[in-house]
C-alpha cells in the first residue's frame, strides 16, 4: 500500500490548522507601547477574549503586522476599521 504524503501535506496546508498568533502590547501612562503577552487564537473574535483575560490596563490587539484594536483602561475593545 503506497501513502502519498505530498497529498496530505498540500490539503493541511490549503485548509490551515485555524489557528493565529496575536501580540498585546501594553499602554503605559505616557501613551508608551510597552511588550505585553502573545497567545494563539482560532479568530478574531476569540482573540479579543483572550486579550481581555490578560490585559488589566490599556493595550493594543495585533495579529502580525494587523491591528485589530485597542483596549481601555475599563477594558472595552475598540476595533480599527480595516
Amino acid at each position: 500500500m503506497r501513502c502519498c504524503w505530498r497529498r496530505i501535506v498540500r490539503r493541511v496546508d490549503s485548509v490551515g490548522c485555524g489557528v493565529k498568533t496575536y501580540r498585546t502590547y501594553l499602554v503605559g501612562d505616557a501613551g508608551r507601547l510597552q511588550l505585553g503577552p502573545s497567545f494563539e487564537a482560532g479568530d478574531d473574535s476569540a482573540a479579543v477574549a483572550r486579550a481581555r483575560e490578560v490585559l488589566d490596563q490599556a493595550g493594543e490587539l495585533w495579529q502580525g503586522g494587523r491591528l485589530l484594536g485597542r483596549f481601555s483602561k475599563l477594558g472595552v475593545f475598540t476595533p480599527v476599521s480595516q
